[in-house]
């Protein structure tokens, strides 16, 4: 049994700080039941591993895999021996197990009627005297069935939703070079090329998002739908066609995806026509698209709008994508995370696409996700990946300021989220007019660019004036204040929105500077 504690790694993510805290926390309105939601090969194990071996020294510890069927306990129990976690469980809730301190429960959505046994856990977490006699941490990863359980049976202030991300830049620098989390000031444009290939991190740390991925993801979704008593994922999706529409959304980086490249991606042609130029010269962010027209083609049924609806449910409801809102004025609202599943879930026609699409456009959460889905492109011109990026760090190349664009998209999105589904804006007010992110709940306002952009193509401080925002544009190589916004080399500020620093910012109106050319922020 003591297997479970070997070979765990010493470096941490981010998360982790959070989890200890929740554990150490003893006040009553803080949750006796932490919810840790992501996609698979994230990490969720190793972090639990890494928190039971904190606490080994001075906590009572009860470690359970419904889906690998493991169960761990310290001190070791010999009465544990040969049972099953849902024996273990059970016999826990009845009382059988009342010496444990802290609980781990990891794939929770393997367990048969997981609802009602984590609503029966939290009820008797609470005891007769204050604090909690217990605290859980439970996994998944299928974020869809939990998120259903932190706001269904968990809901109500009874649990707290974590949710593991995709390895962030900052993580990275942390378990590949040693860089501590408060002193990434001299990080580099080359670190975070060096990131995009996961340089020196062996594979295993994320794996490939291909087909077999896919095949897992929708076992994991179809277990856990087979083991609730409410709440069901995706029913009737196809793998292959999660694996095409992830494919598609990969190679299409550079801009926005209309309903019709979305659903019929014209393959090959124009694309594969750059990829036979100079290496050097090519740019991959308007050539990343070869799907075969065979497995496109199979979508083009009489069924082809349910399928793509369930398919974009399936992945803004498991965090792999976010949905970016253009707006044409500061006065849009834009789209709302709370209505966002329901709106996907009732499209029906071309013309509702088409509506949706008019406006909206769908982004991987993570550049990480373009770039482990866009080996087999970069085969076709005997180029590996790791190549395509060292050729990247001397040439000038579009794509860097698109991934720069997806990977603070899909980070400021996570800032603020509150367990809804991720979404962004975008000010598009002309066509010269653009400022990159918007996210309103969090008052953040961002133009991206890997260049130092000229201070009077910078429009931070034209919108959106009369509220407290905080304005900032990023740089090659430029940190400072300019009037009432910030300047940031972009790899700095990639690692400031990671850690959550960007939220310490100043927030300006920037009406209080504007005709004052003396005024700045302080």
């Amino acid at each position: 049994m003591n297997q479970f504690l070997l070979e765990i790694p010493s470096t941490k993510r981010l998360l982790y700080t959070d989890l200890r805290k929740f554990i150490d926390d003893k006040n009553d309105y803080v949750p006796s039941i932490g919810i840790i939601s992501g996609l698979r090969k994230t990490g969720k194990t190793t972090l639990l591993k890494q928190i039971a071996e904190d606490y080994i020294s001075c906590k009572r510890i009860m470690y359970l895999n419904f889906r690998d069927n493991v169960v761990y306990s310290h001190p070791d129990d010999e009465s544990l021996r040969g049972c099953t976690p849902e024996k273990v469980i059970l016999k826990f809730l009845s009382g059988g197990y009342a010496k444990y301190d802290l609980l781990f429960l990891d794939e929770i959505t393997a367990l048969d009627n997981h609802e009602v046994i984590s609503g029966n856990l939290y009820d008797i977490s609470s005891g007769s005297g204050p604090g909690w006699r217990y605290k859980v941490l439970m996994t998944g990863s299928s974020p869809f069935h939990l998120r259903s359980l932190s706001s269904g049976s968990l809901g109500g202030g009874r649990s707290k939703l974590f949710r593991l991300p995709v390895l962030k830049f900052v993580e990275y620098l942390h378990i590949a070079r040693g860089v501590l989390y408060d002193d990434y000031s001299t990080v580099t444009r080359e670190d975070f090329i060096d990131y995009l290939v996961l340089k020196d991190l062996p594979p295993a740390v994320l794996g490939t998002f291909d087909r077999q991925y896919f095949v897992d993801f929708q076992r994991d979704i179809d277990i856990g739908d087979d083991m609730a008593c409410h709440s069901r994922g995706y029913a009737g999706l196809d793998v292959e066609d999660l694996n095409d529409l992830a494919h598609v959304l990969a190679y299409q980086l550079a801009y926005r995806v209309g309903y019709r490249k979305f659903a019929k991606a014209n393959v090959g042609k124009y694309e594969l026509g750059l990829l036979g130029k100079d290496r050097k010269d090519f740019d991959l962010s308007r050539s990343l698209i070869h799907v075969s027209s065979e497995n496109i083609a199979r979508m083009k049924s009489d069924g082809v709008h349910k399928s793509i609806a369930n398919l974009l449910h399936f992945l803004v409801g498991s965090d792999i994508v976010n949905v970016e809102t253009e707006l044409l004025s500061d006065g849009d609202a834009g789209l709302q995370p709370m209505r966002l599943l329901r709106y996907i879930k009732d499209l029906r026609s071309e013309q509702d696409f088409l509506t949706f699409f008019e406006k909206h456009s769908i982004s991987m959460n993570s550049p990480l996700l373009y770039t482990r889905l866009g080996n087999d492109i970069l085969s076709f011109v005997d180029l590996s990946l790791e190549k395509f990026f060292a050729i990247l760090k001397t040439h000038a190349n579009t794509l860097l300021g698109g991934l720069l664009e997806v990977y603070l998209r899909g980070g400021i999105a996570e800032l603020d989220s509150l367990g809804l589904p991720y979404v962004s804006k975008k000010l598009h007010i002309r066509h010269d007019v653009e400022i990159d992110i918007i996210n309103t709940d969090s008052s953040i306002m961002c133009e991206t660019t890997v260049k130092n952009k000229d201070r009077n193509k910078v429009h931070v401080a034209d919108y959106y004036k009369e509220r407290d925002m905080l304005r900032i544009c990023t740089t090659a190589n430029l940190q400072g204040v300019r009037d009432c916004y910030y300047m940031f080399p972009w790899p700095v500020f990639c690692c400031m929105v990671d850690t959550g620093d960007v939220l310490r910012l100043y927030k300006t109106k920037s009406s209080d500077y504007l005709g004052d050319s003396q005024k700045k922020i302080t």
